[in-house]
């Protein structure tokens, strides 16, 4: 529900649903759960082009996603992370943190993003400019 507020661009409400979704987790001590919640927020936080805050949530989910072992949410917040370090212009971050995230992919075989995880790769290397 969260996203689909975000994806609206009323943030106020996604932010909201996140964090009652993150309280909920917490009580629950389910970190899948808690990932999942600390994707939103990062998500959120990227659409409205703060970084930093993005980042913050971003770490807790990959720290959460480890631990359940879900590599399919590892591989998601991956990419976002990536996309936000190329968006602030430090495209070494990006790159590590997109590299890391097709990995996931082409061990997960997940065809589905990895194009996406692709494209954003080459953003990165034009900038740097790896025209190869």
């Amino acid at each position: 529900m969260g996203n689909c507020y975000r994806l609206t661009g009323n943030y106020t409400r996604a932010f909201a649903i996140h964090f009652d979704a993150l309280k909920i987790a917490e009580q629950l001590k389910d970190h899948d759960a808690l990932a999942l919640s600390y994707h939103g927020i990062s998500t959120t936080y990227e659409d409205r082009g703060h970084y930093n805050d993005a980042f913050d949530y971003g770490r807790k989910d990959i720290y959460h996603a480890t631990l359940a072992g879900n590599d399919q949410q590892l591989m998601r917040i991956t990419s976002n992370m990536g996309l936000c370090f190329e968006k602030l212009n430090k495209l070494d971050s990006g790159l590590h943190y997109l590299q890391k995230s097709y990995e996931i992919a082409t061990k997960l075989k997940d065809s589905s993003i990895a194009g996406s995880i692709h494209g954003r790769l080459g953003n990165i290397q034009l900038k740097m400019g790896n025209r190869d």
